[in-house]
């Protein structure tokens, strides 16, 4: 089931009435705007800054250091587009206190002070320092101890009337909706701490803040507020939503914005900043003059961000005879028939205007008589309407004066019930010490024995972590081992491979060698054998024709011989003296 969450956007019509009395008395004349920005009240809750010693201010716990708290319950908005309404409201609140300094502070305890800046509708805004720099700011609407917006350096959380509706990223961008079930715990504890830090503001003692401590830290708080101005800018959705309400934040907060603006100025000046100081001057003009320029809240009933019901038209007029206001300025009104107006009454009528512009014209021939007559229903109009103003003036100040008692008494009854509620707070806070002195008792203990199981752990886990160190230390050796003998085996084999290789190569060579030589020893004994075939063949040749030749000698007529020689031996080439033919060579 999804509801409509809205937050009020009402303001004090008595404190409005008086603030925008004050601005329209001073606009009279614009020359005086100057004057009437200068002299601009002081905030109802600011008290003057301290130029005593600046006591150190304590950080407060971050988001993870705070207290356990119960998570908060968790809505839906209705409409989507509303998502960025509680950032917005917050910024407009921002802005209008812009760079005034805080109204006052007071002690939470532990040297943490808190500032805050009350502004004159009761609408409150609260500022904690943060460890290593930062703040958190916690928003409430007027007469709300519950926070609207809880803005932290992380993320931002968005309720209604203490429920969870919206989370912001720490680029101020609305998250999904699913992020508030796992945001819901500590989205519980930032609002146990606000509406803690609210009930504290309320009944401690208010104390000024040290105008050291502000001038040091004044910047930081201006910077931070520019950082949200420049993640509003560059998220189209809040944008366009900031688009949409400004004219109503605006006329929502520009008396409050004047006054603070003012009061910032004169910090510059007391600091001589000039150039400061200016700025803050110009701003609470413009404010002052959009504030005199609207007159009064945009949204008198208090409907909260346009989604509560319409205002009713007035009622229509009957027809018929009606007082005229009597010519001149009236009291709350600007003078001049150039100046807007705000009591929704016809304008007064120009003074020096000819009777015909205030009654109807008499009869032409009405003459003297007519002429009376007009005057003296003209005097009894004016009177009817100054006794008709004075009826009015009279109910003003009746209901003015009631009011004031009424506030009164709801003042008493609030401070009342702010004392008891202090009175239950110390209690509690009594009993809660007790209660946190034994849980720190307890808390000791179990830390007492988380250490020492820690400690037992954290042995023998060093143990354990020796033995196996030990263990992969073996490992590594008998792996370096194993690989040692593995190469030397591949040396020895590849050693082996080699000499074999060798071997079988200089076999091979030899035997080539071998065969190379047997065949060249065959080529020379052929050789050989052919140079002695030819050499036989020649000289069987030979001898062939030396017996031709001696057979044809003796077949010729015989002739005188000469004398053989005396002794005997082998024949020219070797041929035996019988004439035989020599044997073969083998």
């Amino acid at each position: 089931m999804t509801y409509r969450y809205i937050l009020r956007r009402g303001v004090s019509h008595a404190v409005v009435a008086g603030a925008l009395a004050g601005l329209a008395l001073s606009a009279c004349q614009p020359n005086n705007q100057q004057a009437a920005v200068s002299s601009a009240p002081t905030p109802l809750s600011a008290i003057p800054l301290s130029t005593s010693g600046a006591a150190p201010i304590a950080p407060a716990p971050l988001a993870s250091a705070l207290p356990p708290a119960a998570p908060a319950s968790v809505g839906r908005l209705a409409n989507v587009g509303d998502r960025y309404a509680f950032a917005d409201r917050a910024y407009a609140m921002s802005a209008a206190f812009g760079d005034a300094p805080p109204d006052y502070a007071f002690d939470y305890g532990g040297g943490e002070r808190p500032w805050v800046w009350r502004g004159d509708d009761q609408s409150t805004r609260v500022a904690e320092a943060l460890p290593g720099g930062g703040y958190r700011y916690y928003y409430y609407e007027a007469g709300s101890q519950t926070p609207y917006l809880v803005r932290d350096p992380d993320n931002s959380y968005g309720y209604d009337n203490g429920v969870l509706v919206v989370v912001y990223d720490r680029q101020g961008r609305a998250l999904a909706p699913d992020y508030l079930d796992r945001q819901a715990g500590m989205a519980g504890r930032f609002l146990a701490r606000a509406e803690a830090i609210y009930a504290a503001s309320q009944r401690q003692q208010r104390e000024a803040v040290a105008q050291a401590n502000w001038a040091a830290r004044r910047s930081e708080i201006d910077s931070e507020r520019a950082q949200w101005s420049a993640d509003q800018a560059a998220d189209q959705d809040w944008q366009a939503y900031h688009a949409d309400h400004q004219q109503q934040e605006q006329a929502q907060w520009d008396a409050e914005r004047y006054r603070r603006e003012a009061q910032a100025a004169r910090f510059a000046e007391q600091t001589n900043n000039a150039q400061l100081a200016a700025q803050d001057w110009q701003a609470a003009q413009r404010a002052h003059s959009r504030a005199v320029a609207v007159g009064e809240p945009r949204n008198p009933g208090g409907a909260p961000f346009g989604f509560g019901p319409k205002p009713q038209p007035p009622a229509q007029q009957q027809p018929g005879p009606q007082a005229q206001p009597p010519a001149g300025p009236q009291p709350g009104q600007q003078s001049g028939p150039d100046q807007p107006r705000r009591d929704h009454r016809p304008p007064p009528t120009p003074a020096g205007a000819p009777p015909s512009a205030l009654t109807p014209a008499a009869p032409l021939n009405g003459g003297a008589n007519a002429a009376a007559r007009a005057e003296a229903a003209r005097q009894a109009q004016i009177q009817a309407q100054a006794a008709h103003q004075a009826q009015l003036q009279s109910q003003h100040q009746a209901e003015i004066a009631a009011r004031a008692q009424g506030q009164a008494q709801a003042q008493a009854a609030r401070q009342a019930q702010l004392e008891a509620q202090r009175q239950a707070g110390l209690a509690a806070r009594a009993q809660g010490q007790a209660q946190a002195a034994r849980q720190a008792q307890l808390e000791a203990q179990r830390q007492a024995q988380i250490a020492a199981r820690a400690q037992g752990q954290a042995q023998a886990q060093a143990a354990h972590q020796a033995q196996l160190e030990a263990q992969h230390q073996a490992q590594i050796a008998a792996h370096a081992q194993g690989q040692a003998q593995a190469q030397a085996a591949r040396q020895a084999q590849l050693e082996a491979q080699h000499q074999a290789q060798i071997a079988a190569r200089a076999q091979g060579q030899a035997q080539a060698q071998a065969a190379r030589q047997a065949q060249l020893e065959s080529q020379h004994q052929a050789q050989l054998g052919a140079q002695a075939a030819a050499r036989g063949q020649a000289e069987a040749a030979k001898l062939a024709a030396e017996r031709a030749q001696a057979n044809a000698r003796a077949s010729l007529p015989a002739v005188a011989k000469p004398p053989a020689p005396s002794h005997r031996g082998p024949r020219p080439g070797g041929a035996p003296e019988s004439g035989k033919p020599p044997a073969a060579a083998p």
